[in-house]
């Protein structure tokens, strides 16, 4: 009966172990994942911007329809890029088409598969295109 109880006790413990490491691991990865999948998808966006931004013929009265241009080639290409199932929000802290300044923060809000915590990655860059 003792070698039963002793058992038992070192399962139930053994368990506990396992499922806090689980746990403490799938936060650790799905970070790590989160976190290069958001800087590669924002480097791959600004680029494809950059792209388009080498095509436009600057005319100081459409500045705003440029800004926006830009700004859904950015969005477009960061959505085809990234593969997640969280959600997305872009910022814009500047934005300026004729010295090709633009200032962009990304933030993604997810669940971690364990509990269904919520979790929350932020990636920001600043770029001189041209």
């Amino acid at each position: 009966m003792r070698i039963i109880v002793n058992s038992s006790g070192l399962f139930v413990i053994l368990t506990i172990i396992v499922l806090i490491h689980t746990s403490v691991i799938n936060k650790s990865i799905r970070d790590m994942e989160v976190n290069y999948g958001l800087q590669s998808s924002m480097d791959y966006a600004l680029d494809v911007m950059g792209d388009v931004y080498e095509n436009i013929d600057y005319e100081e009265s459409k500045d705003g329809e440029y800004t926006q241009e830009l700004l859904d080639v950015f969005c477009k290409s960061l959505t085809s890029m990234i593969g997640t199932d969280g959600e997305i929000s872009v910022s814009i802290v500047e934005a300026d088409v004729k010295t090709g300044t633009f200032q962009i923060v990304v933030e993604e809000h997810y669940k971690y598969a364990f509990r269904g915590r919520p979790g929350y990655a932020r990636c920001e860059r600043a770029v001189v295109l041209g």
